[in-house]
C-alpha cells in the first residue's frame, strides 16, 4: 500500500520524483555502460580511469549519503555540540587515513583490487579472507542502513511507504551496476555530489537568512524527526 499517511508533500509528487531521479539514473548508468568495454579488471576497479577529482567526487558522495540527516542530528540530540564535533572528526578520519596509506598500498600492490589484497600480500592467505569478511559484513551494514535511511526520510517527507522506497532504489542502483561496475557507480556518484553540493549552498543561504539564533534554538528544541522535545 502506498498511501501510508500525510507528510510534507504529497503522495503523487512524492512518487513522481521518485520515479524521475531513479529513472534519470538509471538512464545515465546504462547510457555510460553503452560507452565503455569493460574487462573484469575494470569494472571491479576502474584502474587508471579516474583522475583525483572524480575519485574525491565519489567518495564524498559515498560519505554524504542520506544517514547524513538522521546521524548527526540524533548525536547533537542526545549528546550535545561536543558529541557531534567527535563524530564528524570519527567520519573524516578514514578518509584522511586513505588519502595518505592509498598511494603507498597502491605501489605496493599495484594488480590489487582492495585492502584485502594487500594484506594477502603482507599477512597471507589467512588475513586475506579475515578482512574480506570483515569488509563484506561492513558493506552489508552500511548498505542496509543507507537503505533503511532513505526509506524513513522519503516516508516522514511523504508518507509514502519506506519498503517500496527501498525496493525501488535497491533495483535501479543494481541495475546500473551490474551494466557498469564501478566506472558506471563513480559517474553517478558525481552527479550525486553536484546535488548535494547544491542542495549545502542553499541551505547554508536560508540559514543565515533566517538568523542563526533561530536556527540555534530549534535545533535545541526538536529531534532528528522533527518533534519538539
Amino acid at each position: 500500500n502506498i498511501n501510508e499517511g500525510n507528510g510534507m508533500i504529497s503522495l503523487g509528487f512524492a512518487f513522481l520524483l521518485l520515479v524521475i531521479s531513479l529513472s534519470f539514473f538509471a538512464w545515465l548508468g546504462y547510457q555510460e555502460s553503452l560507452k565503455i568495454k569493460l574487462d573484469n579488471d575494470s569494472f571491479l576497479s576502474a584502474r587508471n580511469s579516474q583522475n583525483w577529482i572524480m575519485i574525491g567526487l565519489s567518495f564524498f558522495a559515498s560519505g554524504m549519503g542520506i544517514w547524513i540527516l538522521f546521524g548527526p542530528s540524533e548525536v547533537g540530540y542526545y549528546g550535545g555540540f561536543y558529541d557531534v564535533f567527535g563524530y564528524a572528526i570519527s567520519s573524516a578520519t578514514p578518509f584522511l587515513l586513505l588519502a595518505y596509506f592509498g598511494p603507498i598500498i597502491r605501489d605496493l600492490t599495484p594488480k590489487g583490487v582492495t585492502l584485502a589484497d594487500f594484506v594477502r600480500k603482507k599477512m597471507g592467505r589467512p588475513m586475506q579472507l579475515y578482512v574480506g569478511i570483515i569488509s563484506i559484513l561492513y558493506m552489508f551494514t552500511f548498505m542496509f542502513a543507507e537503505y533503511i535511511a532513505i526509506g524513513r526520510a522519503f516516508e516522514f517527507l511523504s508518507g509514502f511507504n519506506s519498503l517500496i522506497t527501498i525496493i525501488f532504489v535497491a533495483i535501479v542502483t543494481t541495475f546500473y551496476t551490474t551494466l557498469g561496475g564501478l566506472p558506471v557507480s563513480i559517474k553517478t556518484d558525481r552527479i550525486q555530489s553536484f546535488f548535494i553540493i547544491w542542495l549545502m549552498v542553499y541551505i547554508l543561504i536560508f540559514i543565515f537568512n533566517e538568523g542563526l539564533a533561530n536556527s540555534l534554538d530549534d535545533a535545541k528544541a526538536y529531534t532528528a524527526e522533527d518533534v519538539e522535545s
